[in-house]
């Protein structure tokens, strides 16, 4: 099917069209040369209106659904973007949702929302929550600012209240010290937050924080 690919220059071209590339494609030349000359053009979705793009999907899914019909070994979407002949085109034939339109089940795998954990919690959707549930009047920053003064700092307020610690970023060696201690080992830091071991052990901090002498 790569052999099928033609740019919007080489269509301007044959046609001796004089205006833009833009001005090319609302004139619907581009969709009656691709069907003239059985050709592909390659247009991103968006540059179309919404009744052209309709029509040239359609036409991309015939121009696919015929190039499988000719290659029945093909059962998949992987399958199809492997093959010598559509390495240039399977990338754009995506992006028209061709392969919904072919591979239905696949796509649907892609999309099937994945179980959260219950114990997943971030500092946006508590602050969220406390705006909602308990009437917090405050900005983010505040919020922040109290949730330092209760309980130090929100990953420890969430190894309190048994919530995955979900920080990435680390602002002071003291918090992070302190939050390893509370979990209480090296291998509990691995486990719990992998950001917490790296920022610790980057900066030779493991040990001080695990010495038999820690606080």
């Amino acid at each position: 099917m790569d052999a099928l690919l033609v740019t919007l220059n080489e269509i301007k071209k044959e046609l001796s069209f004089e205006g833009t590339k833009e001005d090319l494609i609302k004139s619907g030349s581009v969709l009656k040369y691709c069907k003239k000359k059985n050709a592909i053009a390659k247009i991103n979705p968006g540059d179309w209106d919404k009744k052209s793009r309709i029509e040239y999907t359609e036409f991309l899914v015939s121009h696919t659904r015929s190039y499988l019909n000719a290659n029945p070994h093909i059962t998949s979407w992987n399958e199809f973007s492997r093959q010598k002949d559509t390495r240039r085109i399977h990338k754009m034939l995506h992006e028209y949702g061709v392969k919904g339109e072919l591979f239905p089940l696949e796509s649907l795998e892609e999309v099937k929302p994945k179980q959260r954990s219950k114990t997943s919690l971030t500092m946006p959707e508590f602050y969220e929550l406390c705006q909602i549930q308990f009437h917090f009047q405050g900005s983010f920053l505040s919020f922040k600012r109290f949730i330092q003064r209760q309980y130090g700092s929100f990953a420890e307020y969430c190894i309190m209240k048994g919530y995955d610690i979900n920080s990435t970023k680390w602002e002071n060696d003291e918090t992070a010290i302190r939050v390893a201690r509370k979990l209480g080992s090296v291998e509990k830091v691995k486990e719990k937050s992998a950001s917490l071991y790296k920022y610790l052990n980057e900066k030779d901090l493991l040990e001080q924080a695990f010495s038999e002498n820690a606080a």
